[in-house]
């Protein structure tokens, strides 16, 4: 930019110093044309004195000269004399030249003619010649100006050029500086953009499409050195319903936290991702035994067993694991991560084993299921859900207690389907919330009419899962449908589960005591086959707990059951909590309960799950 300020300063000082130039030599040229002009016709007026004086020589300052040189003489001063005007002006000095040329010319011819003067025809040729020399002359001139004007039109037009590219350079120099500033950036971002393609942004680890090259990589050494290695995949248990609970920021810290642990427990030679959401993949790229493989992902399963801490808050976290091996199993990526994924899905089903391998069973299975997710969305359209309701009775006097309300799916196109299927997937794809209502509604519409028909109260117990009473809209749902029925509260009771609490015991803990204000009894249902134990009881808001068919099946050949249900009944009582025996089938078991004075009961021994009408006749019958 320095150099083009000099350049155009350069010029214009050029520039003014010419046009100062031309006008002084202009005023300078107009002078000597006016003394040449005085001159040519000084000699012009000598020559025809001379001419007039008819004589061969002629006295000056003392001398004798003769006349011919003289004007020869003459003749060369005004030739010389045109030549400097034609040189000096031009075009206006050519044209001086002829008008005096001419005059003279004209002169001349006169004395030759009037005068008959001799002498004088010699300055009609040396006038004629002194026109040829002057028009050779202007045309030699004209074609050098000519040269001359095309030669400075061409030094105009270099130094535009030059200016331009002045102009130019410095212009590509700032391109080329800013394109050296782009690449250093895009060396900058090169690791970046390579961390955006390959890598999760919020844990760092591995995402999809790097598991995937990774897997067709150990595909290919697999296939070339006879290798095996395994695929797992797993997925956290409702982790959604913390982020809708307490937002995703910090779910995304929980999940930092998870990630934290899992990541000290992760083979140096095995590759970690996340493949989205709550979902991650361990590429296990050594060769293992099925004993050492599920060994390994124990300890990852069993990282969550704590719960997690944040901002005073504890959450629990579970997970589930799906595992596919290669060759045994599938020879693509694909099929690897889609099979370990269905194996998953199988874990989730089960509370206790949270690992699973894959098999071709599970494929069936799978497809079953995803089948039965299709035909769940359209359920409550088709009018497929319908009600049972199983009586509860007063353990000593057998008094009818109330009844839990228990959803039934016939669907069109497969059949009868059992709640033990459809509820986990009503839950999964979020049917439940709808379901959920639809149950509530029914059940009180219906229960409120037995009230109202035979003037007597009961129990009505609802089971809630844990996506429904984590679900922000589910405390007014309750209030609605209360409402909306004229149901009384005081006789409502909701069952929930001990896995509810462990995807964020301080939310649930919350909910119920809402639920509790309304008048609403919480029961804690399946007690005893999950992850609560009798320090829990102190803390939860629940009035009633069930214990699990499990335990009541073997109190009549179990020493160790008996005690411990009979241990059970009394702390609950010392708890101030009442006690529901599940799946009662034997009088003495009855007998047991009633001894161990446990306060209610429901099983097969009396009463089954009954149809809306032939429950509402129990209603009627009872005293």
């Amino acid at each position: 930019m320095q150099r083009q300020n000099k350049s155009e300063n350069k010029l214009y000082d050029m520039y003014a110093n010419s046009s100062d130039y031309i006008i002084k030599k202009r005023s300078l040229n107009i002078f000597v044309t006016i003394i040449l002009v005085a001159a040519y016709l000084l000699f012009f007026v000598f020559r025809v004195w001379i001419c007039r004086m008819k004589r061969d020589s002629i006295n000056f300052l003392g001398l004798s000269l003769h006349t011919s040189p003289i004007y020869a003489l003459i003749s060369q001063f005004q030739l010389g004399i045109a030549i400097v005007f034609i040189i000096l002006e031009k075009k206006v000095g050519y044209i001086i030249d002829w008008i005096i040329g001419g005059i003279a010319l004209g002169i001349t011819l006169m004395g030759v003619l009037i005068e008959k003067n001799e002498i004088a025809l010699q300055g009609i040729w040396s006038q004629i010649f002194i026109f040829i020399i002057t028009i050779v002359i202007y045309r030699l001139i004209k074609l050098l100006d000519n040269r001359y004007y095309d030669i400075q039109k061409q030094k105009e037009e270099i130094m535009k050029l030059y200016s331009e590219i002045a102009v130019s350079e410095s212009t590509l120099k700032e391109q080329k500086n800013q394109l050296e500033d782009f690449n250093s950036i895009l060396e900058e971002r090169e690791e970046e953009l390579n961390q955006l393609a390959f890598y999760d942004p919020l844990t760092g680890l591995c995402n999809r499409r790097m598991i995937i090259d990774r897997i067709d990589a150990m595909i290919q050494i697999g296939i070339r050195d006879n290798r095996e290695f395994s695929v797992v995949f797993f997925d956290l248990d409702n982790f959604k319903k913390i982020n809708d609970l307490v937002g995703h920021q910090v779910g995304d810290e929980i999940l930092l936290e998870i990630v934290k642990r899992w990541k000290k427990l992760i083979h140096s030679k095995d590759t970690f991702g996340r493949l989205g959401s709550d979902e991650f993949a361990l590429i296990i790229q050594r060769s293992l035994s099925h004993n050492e493989i599920l060994e390994y992902v124990k300890t990852l399963r069993d990282a969550l067993n704590e719960g997690i801490y944040f901002r005073q808050r504890e959450f629990f976290v579970k997970a589930s694991f799906g595992i596919s091996m290669f060759p045994q199993d599938a020879s693509s990526s694909e099929y690897l991560l889609k099979y370990a994924d269905v194996a998953m899905y199988e874990s989730k089903s089960n509370k206790i084993n949270k690992i699973h391998f894959f098999d071709q069973n599970l494929q069936e299975q799978f497809q079953h299921n995803v089948l039965l997710d299709n035909y769940i969305q359209q359920a409550l359209i088709r009018n497929e859900i319908s009600l049972e309701f199983q009586p509860q009775y007063e353990c000593n006097t057998g008094k009818l207690h109330g009844f839990e309300a228990l959803a039934r799916w016939n669907t069109k196109k497969i059949g009868l389907i059992s709640p033990e299927e459809f509820i986990p997937i009503a839950e999964e794809n979020g049917m439940i919330i709808s379901m959920g209502e639809w149950i509530l509604r029914q059940s009180c519409c219906i229960c409120k009419a037995w009230m109202d028909a035979c003037h007597k109260k009961f129990i009505l117990s609802v089971n809630v899962s844990a996506v429904q009473l984590l679900d922000n809209g589910f405390i007014k749902m309750v209030e609605t449908v209360l409402e909306e029925t004229g149901f009384d509260s005081n006789y409502l009771e909701m069952e929930v589960t001990e896995t509810m609490f462990l995807s964020s015991m301080d939310s649930a803990i919350t909910a119920l005591m809402e639920l509790k204000q309304k008048g609403i009894t919480i029961a804690l249902d399946d007690f005893g086959t999950g992850y609560a134990s009798l320090s829990y009881l102190q803390s939860l808001p629940i009035d009633t707990i069930k214990i699990d068919k499990s335990f009541i099946d073997g109190i009549l050949t179990k020493k160790k059951q008996r005690s411990l249900v009979k241990s059970l009944i009394g702390i609950s009582h010392e708890l101030s909590l009442k006690v529901i025996a599940e799946g009662v089938e034997e009088l003495t078991q009855l007998e047991f309960l009633s001894e161990a004075k446990c306060d209610y009961i429901q099983g097969f021994l009396l009463g089954k799950p009954l149809d809306e009408n032939t429950a509402f006749e129990i209603v009627q019958n009872t005293v």
